[in-house]
């Protein structure tokens, strides 16, 4: 699953910090001329991203042993707000909730 050889993924939705839903979907951004992936049984869901939208708040984390791009929790948030038609209002409200109530975020930071 590795979009145009690019490094995996960046990730964008489903931190387990701010998702409290038993969804095992995974959310992927991807650019806008990207091929889709195609996962070997993980079900994902792709949003494209121009690519100044990749690059803003990409954080690294060490998932089982391997090196992931994953968008911080102030973009996580603004993104579900961004897409809400896919990702459904209740969750990027959730979301919202989440991070202020874990003091991961300000609202000064999200609406930024």
């Amino acid at each position: 699953m590795r979009p145009e050889g690019r490094d995996l993924p960046r990730l964008g939705i489903r931190l387990p910090r701010l998702d409290r839903s038993t969804s095992k979907k995974v959310w992927l951004a991807v650019g806008q001329k990207e091929s889709t992936p195609r996962p070997d049984g993980t079900p994902i869901d792709i949003v494209r991203f121009t690519d100044t939208l990749l690059t803003e708040a990409v954080e690294t984390h060490i998932v089982e042993g391997v090196p992931v791009k994953i968008f911080g929790i102030v973009k996580t948030v603004s993104d579900c707000f961004r897409f809400p038609h896919r990702i459904g209002l209740s969750v990027a409200i959730e979301g919202l909730q989440e991070a202020l109530r874990q003091r991961n975020a300000t609202t000064g930071e999200i609406s930024a």
